[in-house]
């Protein structure tokens, strides 16, 4: 995120960032780190009997450690998007301004939830279909929409992450609109009031939601 966001001010040459096949290498350490952490976290939890080689405790320990893989992913999933927003914004047909920027960027972030939801939604029914009725552990039908939204875990706590994928996906857009138009007064204007107007918006929102639902004061914290 701090080599995009220096992109984004002019700071860094893209042709002297992370290459697509570095991209790519990247996400296989990082899974091969989160296999690691799933199975080594937690080893009571393993179906099967095995010989430890670096001892019980070590082996947690690089467990806990391979959980950057979380981070490595954010990493990635930000980089690439930072890419595709200043490639579409040097090959676009029309001057770049604040609103069509905006607009173009939150299109580029649809296309990418889209790809991001097929795959997501097959996995959560394959699952759904898998517990109910071949494993013979009830999942209530209920709980499947806001599972196949992202809004909850309930299913596999270890779908946390693809909600604040999501949260990462809609906010990049914004952060990229704060390093653009430093130098045309007309485009800085309308970039201070439209984040002005939003985070007041924001504000005024979070002040009505927790009065009028104060349970929601967890999601807040």
């Amino acid at each position: 995120m701090a080599i995009g966001i220096a992109h984004f001010s002019g700071d860094l040459p893209l042709s002297k960032g992370i290459t697509s096949k570095q991209s790519v290498m990247l996400q296989g350490l990082a899974a091969a780190m989160m296999l690691y952490h799933h199975l080594f976290i937690r080893p009571d939890m393993l179906f099967v009997e095995y010989s430890t080689l670096l001892g019980e405790t070590r082996e947690i320990r690089l467990a806990l450690f391979c959980k950057l893989c979380v981070a490595i992913y954010a990493f990635v999933s930000g980089y690439g998007m930072c890419s595709v927003f200043l490639r579409a914004a040097s090959e676009g047909k029309e001057e770049m301004r604040f609103f069509t920027l905006l607009r173009q960027d939150y299109i580029l972030v649809l296309q990418k939830l889209i790809r991001f939801f097929s795959i997501y939604w097959f996995c959560v029914l394959l699952y759904f279909a898998c517990e109910n009725l071949f494993l013979g552990k009830e999942k209530p039908l209920s709980e499947l929409l806001p599972n196949l939204l992202a809004l909850s875990d309930s299913f596999n706590g270890s779908w946390w992450y693809a909600l604040e994928y999501v949260k990462i996906l809609l906010f990049l857009p914004l952060l990229h609109l704060l390093f653009v138009f430093e130098n045309d007064h007309e485009e800085r204007l309308k970039k201070k009031w439209f984040f002005l107007t939003l985070f007041g918006l924001l504000a005024l929102f979070l002040v009505l939601a927790l009065n009028l639902f104060p349970s929601w004061e967890y999601h807040f914290r």
